[in-house]
């Protein structure tokens, strides 16, 4: 994998990561923003893939941070 890719990939992770971590911190304050009226409405069939591919950010960011970089 080039060095380019692994970077656009790493922070997408991040990115992912960051949404998921902001979405954790709302939700004892009654907010989920997957959970929504517009996102919830619109965007059902979507918000199941919106998790795993944060989860995926989540492992991947995890790996970055224990050293698995070149």
């Amino acid at each position: 994998m080039s060095k380019e890719v692994k970077e656009l990939l790493g922070k997408v992770s991040w990115l992912l990561t960051a949404v998921g971590a902001l979405n954790w911190g709302l939700v004892p304050m009654g907010y989920d923003l997957f959970n929504l009226p517009f996102i919830r409405d619109n965007l059902a069939a979507l918000q199941a893939p919106v998790y795993y591919l944060i989860g995926l950010a989540g492992l991947y960011s995890l790996v970055l941070l224990l050293g698995g970089r070149d």
